[in-house]
């Protein structure tokens, strides 16, 4: 991981916006009612779920203010 954060480091200058892909096991609390309207209540249902449960992935994408992807490695490729 400690690579990863050094990379991440050096590239954030240039792709300062970020992108989260986040995995949690379950859902705890089930979901009483999903709409547009209820737009608190879903946040709130949604954030017990998250504060009840252990992140087992969580996924970042770095990217320029065009949507320009960095790229790494040999062949160069957009994810570490």
């Amino acid at each position: 991981m400690k690579e990863e954060l050094s990379l991440i480091r050096s590239i954030i200058a240039n792709y300062p916006f970020i992108s989260m892909d986040i995995e949690f096991p379950t859902v705890l609390v089930p979901f009483a009612i999903t709409s547009p309207t209820s737009f608190v209540f879903n946040y709130q249902n949604l954030k017990c779920n998250v504060d009840i449960v252990k992140l087992i992935q969580l996924g970042l994408t770095l990217f320029d203010s065009s949507g320009h992807l960095p790229l790494f490695g040999s062949p160069p490729r957009p994810f570490i």
